[in-house]
């Protein structure tokens, strides 16, 4: 189904694309739901609609339910405002009238109480009010889930577990339990082997580079003898983004690594290069590949078919000291978050999770400065690990790179100085493309 609810964050969703969704009289499936207004019982109104300033715990267990059934399957999304057709399936007919009342004070309450009543938590899942334009704070209520690894969810205590199956929610049995547990174990097992795949090619550009056998593009070898420090940095949706013959794609469309400035207006060099890839893309087995190489650095970038985004380098050093400036990697990191996200908007799958982990190696010579003239440096350790981060939706990325920037300089074995202010409002806007067609 193509549509702006399913292909853009919840965030960046307009009301023009909810007019589509009428418009286009889409009809309830596998991953949509329409309800009229907040369900209450016996045909009744929600206190809330009634000017009351509460939701029934009626209208909050059956929308957990809706929001339960969709991450035990496939993910999906729910729209409460918008009046159905008596078609099989029902189709989108029209706003209902009235729409809800208040509808981001709504959401402000309704949020909570939702995620209070599912369990295990559901980590990607997002709920947002979009009120009218024209009118007086009455709007509709739009509710994403992706199809989750920690299925099955259930609501209340003790938990009554859904799964959604074509247009309706139907409760789960013993079979669909199995299949579950199956289902998710099967995802986090692909996503950890994929971590093990790039720890272990990192190890081996390590030893090939020590042997003297790391070839850079020109036919000549990456020195054995200069210090390094090795950083690897991978990006793993929990599910594949189904992005077929992504090294096609990318020869002729290039997947450029972004600038990343600062909330002060400047920017600053990652530790592997901005902009685009010099010698372009090279085509792997299910999978591109693309290599830099400078005088401090080696660099090797991987995107799959399944979303993977990938760099792992060698951070060159040519004098005896080895010392590297922490804040290079975090930006690094930034890069690899947003290539992520874009490949999330170019596959119209914007509520796939994705899993972030980093390392450093090195053989006992590196040392981190905390800045231009410190004269305290950090002894890190020889192999340093970070994360595994989850990130749902996009605004959760500056806080996730937040935290993973705190935990590069902690790794390096110095304190973060002054942590990078990253203006991702700007990279939103100038780097990611929402699919389009």
């Amino acid at each position: 189904m193509s549509s702006a609810i399913f292909e853009k964050p919840l965030s960046e969703v307009t009301w023009s694309d909810l007019e589509e969704i009428v418009t286009k009289e889409l009809e309830e499936d596998q991953t949509l739901e329409f309800k009229e207004a907040l369900p209450a019982k016996d045909g009744n109104i929600d206190p809330w609609q009634s000017g009351r300033d509460k939701i029934a715990d009626h209208a909050r267990d059956t929308l957990a339910e809706e929001v339960a059934a969709f991450a035990n399957a496939y993910g999906g999304v729910v729209i409460v405002g918008i009046e159905e057709t008596n078609d099989n399936p029902r189709r989108a007919k029209a706003f209902k009238t009235p729409l809800i009342r208040e509808c981001i004070e709504c959401v402000e309450r309704l949020g909570p109480a939702l995620k209070s009543r599912l369990d295990p938590p559901i980590s990607g899942f997002d709920i947002r009010a979009f009120p009218k334009p024209d009118g007086n704070g009455e709007g509709l209520i739009v509710m994403r889930v992706a199809s989750s690894t920690l299925a099955p969810h259930g609501v209340g205590r003790p938990p009554i577990a859904h799964v959604r199956r074509g247009s309706a929610k139907e409760p789960l049995t013993m079979r669909d339990l199995h299949n579950l547990f199956w289902e998710s174990r099967t995802r986090r097992e692909r996503v950890l082997q994929v971590r093990r795949e790039r720890q272990g090619f990192m190890v081996e550009l390590e030893h090939k580079k020590q042997a003297g056998r790391l070839i850079r593009f020109d036919g000549h070898p990456v020195p054995a003898s200069d210090p390094h420090l090795m950083f690897r940095c991978t990006v793993v949706p929990e599910q594949s983004l189904g992005l077929s013959g992504i090294a096609s794609k990318l020869i002729n469309a290039p997947l450029a690594r972004p600038e990343i400035p600062m909330k002060n207006g400047q920017t600053s060099a990652a530790a592997f290069g901005n902009g685009r890839l010099p010698r372009g893309w090279q085509p792997k087995a299910h999978a591109a590949q693309a290599e830099d190489v400078t005088g401090r650095m080696f660099s090797l970038w991987t995107i799959g078919d399944d979303g993977l985004v990938d760099v792992v380098g060698f951070s060159l050093s040519r004098d005896s000291k080895n010392e590297h400036y922490p804040g290079w990697f975090s930006l690094t990191v930034a890069q690899l978050l947003l290539m992520a996200e874009q490949l999330r908007l170019t596959a119209g799958r914007p509520d796939v999770p994705l899993i972030v982990d980093a390392q450093f190696r090195h053989i006992g010579t590196a040392r981190a400065l905390p800045g231009p003239g410190a004269w305290e440096v950090g002894l890190p350790d020889e192999n340093v690990a970070i994360g595994p981060f989850a990130v749902t939706a996009r605004a959760e990325l500056p806080r996730v790179h937040r935290d993973i920037e705190r935990e590069i300089w902690f790794g390096l074995g110095v304190p973060r100085v002054v942590p990078l202010e990253v203006d991702f409002e700007t990279v939103f806007s100038n780097y990611l493309v929402v699919r389009t067609g």
